[in-house]
């Protein structure tokens, strides 16, 4: 089974739906590359005008699959470096797409996947979606998507979220703009074809313009943050502790580090 789903309508709009249910669509590698590589295919193709992007299933995304995850920490560094740069050019990639992408989210979004809530131009969350930049619970750090959630939510909030790792509700997401909108589960995907069709009124080429400035406007995500951001997840699949958390999901044990967290 593919890992993504994609297909392009006559007009114009691209639906990329990622389609691993059984794993909560988590990323693996195969994953990883195909959305770098769609992503990059989007950009080519001056028809597209719209992305819509889903989730398969109840879950939207639960971020990096754990079992990917539990192999960098036995991998080589330069292994190591080689699948977390691929992670950070996949996610740089989606933040350079040139037409409005909007996000539909169920479930849940936690990790890397609300990494791509936070790349996405608008997003319509169903009521029942729970939130969490849930890395640190586990031993690593949300390194390739900081420079994107910084941009959008700022030091405050972004910094409360990433640093706390606390799951959030679709309500708070909304009150620190990562949703703009919240609908009934069983409304989510009509509400998003809704949306949608008020991109399509604007001249595609005045909207490509208008995205291409409003990167322009904020902090740049430069070659050189990227790096850092590669540099330092490296150096945390190297430690103890990230064995350690991903260990602790595997086994439903809480790690040492944890005094007052929920069971995993």
């Amino acid at each position: 089974m593919d890992s993504l789903r994609f297909a392009i309508q006559p007009n114009g709009v691209a639906k990329v739906v990622l389609n691993r249910p059984d794993k909560k669509n988590a990323f693996n590698g195969e994953m990883i590359a195909r959305l770098r590589e769609i992503a990059e295919v989007i950009n080519k193709d001056r028809e597209i005008r719209v992305v819509n992007l889903i989730g398969e299933g109840s879950f939207f995304c639960a971020g990096a699959d754990l079992e990917w995850m539990r192999k960098q920490t036995t991998n080589s560094l330069e292994e190591k470096f080689r699948e977390a740069m691929e992670l950070a050019r996949m996610l740089k990639a989606w933040y350079d797409i040139g037409v409005p992408v909007l996000t539909g989210v169920q479930g849940g979004a936690f990790g890397g996947g609300l990494g791509l809530v936070v790349l996405s131009d608008e997003v319509i969350g169903a009521r029942d979606t729970w939130f969490s930049f849930s890395e640190v619970r586990l031993g690593l750090i949300p390194a390739t998507i900081s420079p994107y959630v910084h941009r959008v939510l700022g030091n405050k909030a972004g910094g409360r979220l990433l640093l706390s790792g606390k799951i959030f509700s679709v309500e708070e997401a909304q009150s620190v703009g990562l949703v703009d909108e919240i609908v009934p589960c069983d409304t989510m995907e009509s509400a998003l074809i809704q949306k949608t069709a008020s991109y399509l009124e604007g001249s595609p080429e005045a909207i490509r313009s208008t995205k291409r400035l409003l990167r322009e406007y904020g902090e740049p995500i430069t070659d050189e943050k990227i790096n850092k951001t590669v540099q330092a997840l490296t150096r945390i699949w190297e430690g103890e502790e990230a064995k350690e958390g991903i260990n602790s999901f595997f086994s439903k044990k809480k790690p040492s580090w944890s005094s007052n967290a929920v069971d995993i």
